[in-house]
């Protein structure tokens, strides 16, 4: 099934094991359900089969045979995307299941799925949804207004802005699963040695901290390391300038996993524009979460002289200097274990106050004095090509 007809971002190529029988199918006996043993492949058969059946007995609403009839009286006042989504429930082309009233229904499934299942019954509650991530939950539900950017609302995590971007975030975890089961069948079978063995893992967590931070958008795509998108640096133009994340990507990146298990994909959208709301700049990859630097500036390694090493942005934010830039364990002590995304939200708005707001501004004033400096040394005509390749210069959408 395409992204188009997968709005939740299911993995349909999941090959179930002997060991991964789940308790999958929901058999309505006066308003309880009651979980059935069944392999996966039974579970999404006798759903599909069940909810068919069921839209096709007389409606308490109508006395029509016909689902899509019923879901229209169903509908009545959803939107446009919300009545299209329980169409093809009712028509058998995607996979839903009920709810028992007024009481969501959340079992464990195999592989860390979790199953969320409702039927929208006016007096009830929202449609249900099989969601990745070890919680079940329905639609948005953040509570608290404030933790809620500008055009946060039920349903945007299907909008066509974030949809793509949420589905890919919802699919890194199981990715992560297959690679590092390979590494380490590698590392028992002696393909390779302890030190690659740790050093892949390495570069996979670098990679999935860089992914886990980024919803790329049309508006704010992901141009990290995209070759067209990577500026010049003014100081010295034969060099490639820097992207630098205005949020250290190792420190982000668990909150947004947190969230993924937490939340709906509504829940997903609001965090992230819960972080721009809170810095004025997006997460992870996105253009507007990029700060361009000379590499000296950025990096001990790339230091010019002895004295360039303590001022790059990667030095004087570690624990030796303004203690704001930490390590993922720690990170991760901070979030604790919330009990839902308001509690959630609620401590990373101080975690933004306190670790990443410092980081974006102390990264800013470094930038803006390197480049200070180095234009009082330019003649006018160095200053003009100077100038223009510093207009160019992305500074974390500021």
């Amino acid at each position: 099934m395409n992204e188009e007809g997968n709005p939740l971002g299911l993995n349909y190529n999941y090959t179930p094991t002997a060991g991964d029988a789940f308790n999958g199918v929901v058999n309505y006996l006066g308003g309880v359900a009651r979980f059935y043993q069944k392999t996966i492949p039974q579970f999404f058969t006798g759903v599909r089969r069940g909810i068919k059946e069921e839209a096709e007995a007389p409606s308490p609403l109508t006395n029509t045979l016909n689902p899509i009839q019923a879901v229209g009286e169903l509908t009545t006042g959803w939107t446009q995307s919300e009545s299209k989504y329980l169409e093809q429930v009712a028509s058998g082309t995607e996979t839903f299941v009920k709810k028992t009233p007024l009481k969501s229904i959340s079992e464990p499934i195999a592989g860390g799925v979790a199953l969320a299942a409702s039927y929208f019954i006016p007096g009830m509650a929202e449609v249900g949804l099989i969601s990745k991530g070890g919680a079940a939950v329905l639609g948005l539900t953040v509570q608290n207004p404030k933790f809620l950017a500008k055009g946060i609302e039920q349903g945007v995590g299907q909008s066509q802005l974030y949809k793509a971007g949420v589905q890919k975030l919802r699919r890194l975890e199981s990715d992560g699963i297959v690679k590092r089961k390979l590494y380490q069948e590698q590392f028992d079978t002696g393909v390779i040695n302890e030190k690659q063995f740790k050093n892949r893992l390495a570069k996979l967590k670098k990679r999935e901290d860089a992914n886990y931070s980024t919803l790329g958008t049309v508006d704010d795509p992901d141009i990290f390391t995209v070759k067209s998108q990577v500026q010049r640096d003014p100081i010295d133009p034969t060099l490639p300038a820097h992207q630098h994340h205005a949020a250290a990507k190792a420190m982000t990146s668990p909150w947004v996993q947190k969230s993924l298990k937490l939340g709906d994909d509504d829940d997903v959208v609001a965090f992230f524009e819960f972080h721009r709301m809170l810095t004025g700049s997006g997460m992870g990859n996105v253009k507007s979460g990029i700060i361009d630097m000379p590499g000296f500036a950025h990096i001990p390694r790339d230091a010019r002289t002895p004295a360039d090493v303590p001022m790059a942005v990667h030095s004087f934010m570690k624990k030796s200097g303004a203690d704001i830039e930490i390590l993922t364990p720690r990170v991760e002590e901070i979030i604790g274990n919330p009990k839902n995304m308001d509690e959630l939200m609620e401590k990373y708005a101080t975690f933004a106050v306190e670790y990443l707001i410092p980081q974006k501004e102390l990264s800013l004033k470094r930038l803006n004095q390197v480049l200070t400096q180095h234009r009082q040394t330019l003649t006018p005509k160095q200053s003009k090509v100077f100038d223009d390749l510093v207009s160019k210069l992305n500074k974390a959408g500021t």
